[in-house]
């Protein structure tokens, strides 16, 4: 008859540890790693130029304001004058605003600077939230300019 060995417990949970690390480590070994594939993405479509000459940056200037003070009226009822109200007299707000436009005309990027002087927090934060991107001519090159909105 065999006999059978007396193991003490923490003998027996450090044998069961090693079969199973070894079980683990032969099962990693053999199985191979995981690379993704390499794709060619297809190009993005060219953007196309229009055949226009390049606008001049005071034709933009003019036509990004003219586009930003058709929302300006917009803009004071819903932004300027519910945070002044009752002020007398309400206090002046001015934002200046970085709006990149694309050979097309669309607006690529816009970006705002509030003087130190006329910054109503408040006042910028609803104006951005709101203001759509803006539209000019296509002015035929990409092209920054800076139009200031000012309230009251």
């Amino acid at each position: 008859m065999a006999t059978r060995a007396n193991l003490s417990t923490p003998t027996a949970i450090l044998i069961g540890s090693l079969i199973i690390a070894v079980g683990l480590f032969m099962a990693l070994r053999r199985s191979e790693p995981t690379i993704a594939p390499i794709v060619d993405l297809p190009a993005p479509p060219a953007v196309p130029v229009p055949a226009t000459p390049v606008a001049s940056r005071e034709t933009v200037t003019r036509q990004a304001s003219e586009a930003l003070a058709y929302h300006r009226p917009a803009l004071r009822d819903r932004c300027y004058g519910p945070v002044v109200a009752g002020e007398a007299p309400p206090r002046p707000a001015k934002l200046i605003f970085n709006v990149t436009f694309d050979a097309a005309g669309v607006q690529v990027m816009r970006g705002v600077v509030e003087p130190r002087d006329t910054s109503i927090p408040e006042v910028t934060r609803c104006v951005g939230d709101h203001l759509p991107a803006l539209r000019v001519a296509p002015p035929g090159a990409t092209m920054m300019v800076e139009v200031p909105l000012e309230f009251p």
